[in-house]
């Protein structure tokens, strides 16, 4: 299968493939995002771990290492998972 440069994946195409102007995408993008909580997950989240920062919890070594993990795990599986549908 032939991709097509002007190709993309998620949202901002179907956006795209759904006639909305190029120079309207990134306006529809922020206010999809503002409404389905990403901001304020985000901000809950910075909030917690400013909380914990200040609460000055000894954790051990090994928690830091957790979140990182976490998060190249789950970007593998997106990155494998894509990678296969084509």
């Amino acid at each position: 299968m032939l991709l097509r440069a002007d190709t993309r994946l998620g949202f901002a195409g179907g956006l795209s493939d759904a006639g909305l102007p190029v120079l309207h995408i990134p306006t529809a993008s922020l206010f999809f995002s503002l409404s389905v909580g990403h901001f304020l997950f985000i901000g809950v989240v910075m909030f917690l771990i400013a909380l914990v920062h200040r609460a000055r919890i000894p954790f051990p070594r090994w928690t830091e290492l957790v979140p990182r993990y976490a998060i190249g795990t789950i970007a593998m599986f997106w990155v494998i998972q894509r990678m296969t549908a084509f």
